[in-house]
């Protein structure tokens, strides 16, 4: 008897919302989360903290509220956000309210 070869198992501990899209009855629809990465593009970011459901020009208007709170990496001519950076920035905001 043989038995299979194990194929590596993987804990995914964080999830990136799909992209969230809005129907014309004003409801949003968001495509099915993925893996998240430890560095995030600007629009991966700002899907991550779920600016992309509050509509109009979003990510300009994220830009502008996280660039005050979370410096991003330089990888090569890219600005990458570190998730962790992003989990800190939550976490103060839910303690302010």
């Amino acid at each position: 008897m043989t038995t299979a070869p194990h194929s590596p198992q993987y804990v995914v501990t964080h999830w990136l919302p799909g992209r969230a899209a809005e129907q014309p009855d004003g409801s949003v629809r968001r495509e099915p989360a993925t893996p998240c990465p430890d560095l995030l593009t600007l629009e991966e970011a700002g899907r991550y903290c779920r600016y992309d459901e509050v509509g109009g020009d979003w990510l300009r208007g994220f830009l502008r509220v996280i660039g005050h709170y979370v410096a991003p990496v330089k990888q090569g001519n890219r600005n990458f956000y570190r998730r962790v950076d992003l989990d800190a920035y939550l976490e103060a905001r839910t303690r302010e309210q």
